[in-house]
């Protein structure tokens, strides 16, 4: 019996230790200054929680959701470490509210769905955002496949659940491109993502 996306990211999850390391995303925290201070950041597929704490430690209102409840005890627990606070939920992406014009921003950092539920995000996240909001990204593109298997990188083995420059594109075209670039990066994030991976990265604000 093929194993759910929920059964295995609960089983990653409960490994000892951080699994994409406890230290937020490189181009996220580089990019952070883009969203308004004290801003509300909607944290996608957020796992253990790294970037959600982190920005709660820097003064942001966190939200989170994830299918993974051992995701959620681990953000918790690493939430109470650094003193902060953070919201997080359970809900797959299909079914959590993003509301409209709720957050300053929002924040896709390794969250990977098949095609339809990406252009659902896209579409939910471009009515969720208020004026000025932002979306920072980086997530595995298709390229990625080519290099996957040299190193620990980790990242979909599936085409489907990888992104397409075109398509991130078009599914923000109602937002401000600020940013968007398929590069190759060397990625060290905990045990799980070591090696050179083939990334989309991109920065979007809605005017």
């Amino acid at each position: 019996m093929t194993q759910s996306p929920k059964d295995a990211w609960n089983q990653r999850y409960s490994e000892e230790g951080f699994a994409y390391g406890h230290e937020p995303n490189d181009f996220f925290k580089s990019n952070m200054h883009h969203i308004p201070q004290k801003g509300k950041v909607l944290f996608i597929a957020e796992g253990e929680g790294r970037n959600a704490v982190y920005a709660a430690s820097q003064g942001f209102e966190s939200v989170a959701f994830d299918i993974s409840e051992a995701g959620k005890r681990k953000a918790e627990h690493w939430m109470k470490q650094c003193q902060t606070q953070i919201e997080y939920h359970i809900a797959d992406l299909n079914h959590f509210d993003f509301g409209i014009e709720e957050w300053d921003a929002i924040i896709f950092v390794y969250s990977h769905f098949p095609k339809p539920v990406q252009q659902n995000a896209f579409a939910k996240t471009c009515l969720a955002l208020r004026k000025h909001g932002m979306v920072i990204m980086e997530c595995f593109s298709e390229k990625h496949l080519e290099v996957r298997h040299l190193s620990n990188v980790g990242g979909p083995a599936d085409r489907a659940l990888l992104y397409d420059t075109e398509e991130v594109r078009q599914g923000f075209s109602a937002l401000h491109q600020l940013h968007l670039q398929e590069e190759l990066i060397e990625l060290n994030e905990g045990k799980y993502h070591q090696g050179r991976g083939w990334v989309i990265q991109g920065i979007f604000r809605k005017v």
